[in-house]
């Protein structure tokens, strides 16, 4: 029998503890997917992770890959349609000595720190360095409404629109010899 412990816990832990000394980089963000009713109901929300990759020496989303994400995400399973209404990143990029003052915070305090960001589409999205611990908060939200555009039904051009007859245009089609 091993008698020896594992201890790989204590490594982890340490390491965690002084990462808490700086902010650094993430390599992947979470991004939820809302998507809003006609009648203001949240109908489904969808969770995946994004990739983030070097901007000008910070990390974030290039705008073409954001347009492509915007692009697939806008029609659902079911077919239904729905356009971006607002994006919205939560990052919490506080510097590391303001730490223990941070969190001494009251609530109403906490709502002035502009952690939460509208965030143009047109852009890149650049994703702050956080302290390692504040990660697995750090996300982005996309918010889609349900696209209300009317369908007009389509209509045969073939019709005659000056009276109200039931006789189409004819057409004729001829072949060359």
């Amino acid at each position: 029998m091993d008698s020896e412990l594992d201890c790989s816990w204590i490594i982890n832990e340490e390491n965690r503890y002084n990462n808490m000394n700086y902010r650094e980089n993430m390599n992947s963000i979470r991004c939820y997917f809302i998507y809003i009713g006609s009648n203001s109901n949240i109908l489904k929300i969808i969770k995946e992770t994004e990739n983030l990759v070097d901007i000008n020496n910070s990390k974030g989303i290039h705008n073409d890959r954001l347009l492509h994400i915007i692009q697939n995400k806008r029609i659902l399973d079911s077919g239904q349609r729905f356009k971006i209404s607002n994006l919205v990143k939560f990052v919490v990029d506080i510097e590391p000595q303001n730490l223990d003052s941070f969190s001494c915070m009251r609530e109403y305090e906490l709502k002035d720190l502009g952690f939460l960001k509208e965030v143009n589409i047109f852009g890149n999205v650049i994703i702050e360095p956080s302290i390692f611990c504040f990660h697995s908060l750090s996300s982005l939200y996309f918010f889609f409404k349900e696209d209300e555009m009317l369908v007009k039904p389509i209509r045969s051009i073939l019709k005659n629109k000056k009276d109200n007859s039931r006789t189409t245009k004819k057409v004729r089609i001829y072949e060359q010899n």
